[in-house]
């Protein structure tokens, strides 16, 4: 086939826009009659709340990587507003989680965003969105050590005592937290 002209883009709706089609962003099914012919199956149609989040989380997941790779963390902690805390973390696995748009959303920002956006990317933007809602939360540094003294790190972000963000594992051990 041709490619289609502007006219006939137009008229598909966001269909040609590849993010716009992952995210299924546009009509429905039945209100665009030229998919009804390839029988593509049906997706729940994101809602406008979670793509106002999601247009939130990537721009926040944007600047966080930027400002990682680009500014030492000293500079990053007074920027974002990040203090240090003793405070020890107790984690409830049976606690609801009410940041679950929060989450979803620099989730699947991550996902469809070009390039690699890693845990401290995305526990630092998952914080500002908190921060923003005025939820509490704490941004959580771990490192392990391997046979090879080799070094790893990893963050996550913690509220209401329930990790949404970045995963804990247990081979990691907590050197930070910042509230």
């Amino acid at each position: 086939g041709s490619t289609p002209s502007i006219v006939n883009r137009l008229s598909l709706g966001f269909s040609w826009c590849p993010l716009a089609a992952s995210l299924n962003i546009g009509f429905s099914q039945t209100r665009r009659p030229h998919l009804q012919a390839n029988k593509q199956p049906k997706r729940n149609p994101i809602r406008a709340i979670d793509l106002f989040e999601f247009s939130i989380a990537c721009v926040f997941l944007v600047l966080c990587k930027l400002s990682v790779k680009l500014i030492r963390f000293e500079t990053l902690a007074r920027l974002y507003s990040l203090k240090s805390t003793n405070i020890d973390i107790r984690l409830d696995p049976t606690n609801s989680n009410r940041q679950q748009a929060t989450t979803r959303a620099i989730k699947r920002a991550a996902r469809h965003l070009p390039g690699a956006y890693v845990c401290l990317p995305q526990a630092l933007a998952g914080k500002l969105m908190l921060q923003f809602k005025g939820v509490a939360s704490f941004l959580v540094l771990g490192v392990k050590i391997d046979e090879s003294k080799a070094m790893s790190a990893h963050a996550w972000l913690v509220s209401e005592n329930s990790i949404i963000l970045g995963g804990f594992r247990e081979d990691f051990k907590s050197v930070a937290v910042f509230e």
